[in-house]
Order: structure tokens, then C-alpha cells, then sequence
């Protein structure tokens, strides 16, 4: 007696899978490109926000997760990879009442005393699985 295996498959089912909200997609920084900053002044308002993958403001990273760092340039170029040993580098400001939620600044630290080119990079540390603090 043999015994014959036959496959049955179901019909065709439409799902549709959108983007995580989440998952860390990238950090956005805003700032007027076009303004000048005065050596030992006050730091300008950057706005610095992680965007998820479904590309809303994520709204459950602390502050001290995002960092800044600050190093004096080489070149007007932009830097391509990481920051430097030597580069300064600082948590974001305590959220005030006035920030927008999701959004982090540095407005309590003054920019540096030398009046040159200087770099600065924006890093966020997040669990890119479930989005979560590390």
C-alpha cells in the first residue's frame, strides 16, 4: 500500500505591513544654516529630534540619550566619519515645559572661545529592535 502526499495551498491573502513606529529611522537636526555664531556666545538653537521608520518624532527617548560632540576642524568640509577622541562631547538640555516633546536642544552651553571652524555631530543611542533607552 503507498501512501501519495498532495500539497493544498489557501488563496492569495493581501496584508499590508507598515513601517515601524518604533524603530529608530534617523536623527534630524534643524538650525539656520545661515547664521553666524559668535566665538563664547550661548550655542544656537539646534533642534535635534530621532524620526522613527514610519517617519514620526519619536517621543520615548530621555535626553541623555542624545549627545553632542564638538571638535575644532581641519578643513570647511564636512567630517565623514565619527567624532575624534579629542572631541568634546555633552548630553542634551533637561526638557523644559516650552520644548516640543520628542524635540532636545543644548541652549545652556556656550560655544567654544576660539574663533574658528569647528565640527559638530549629533548622536543618538537607541535599541534599534524595539526603540527603547539602552
Amino acid at each position: 500500500m503507498s501512501m501519495e502526499w498532495s500539497s493544498l495551498l489557501s488563496s492569495d491573502l493581501a496584508v499590508e505591513l507598515k513601517p515601524d513606529p518604533k524603530k529608530a529611522q534617523k536623527l534630524q537636526v534643524d538650525y539656520k544654516e545661515e547664521c553666524v555664531y559668535i566665538a563664547g556666545d550661548l550655542f544656537p538653537d539646534f533642534d535635534i529630534s530621532v524620526i522613527a521608520a514610519d517617519e514620526s518624532t519619536m517621543t520615548n527617548i530621555p535626553h541623555k540619550k542624545i549627545s553632542m560632540s564638538l571638535w575644532k576642524s581641519t578643513t570647511n568640509d564636512q567630517h565623514p566619519g565619527p567624532p575624534p577622541p579629542t572631541a568634546l562631547m555633552t548630553d542634551m538640555d533637561k526638557p523644559s515645559e516650552e520644548d516640543r516633546e520628542g524635540h532636545f536642544y543644548c541652549r545652556k552651553r556656550k560655544l567654544p572661545e576660539e574663533a574658528r571652524m569647528h565640527s559638530i555631530i549629533f548622536q543618538a543611542s537607541v535599541d534599534q529592535q524595539t526603540g527603547r533607552k539602552l
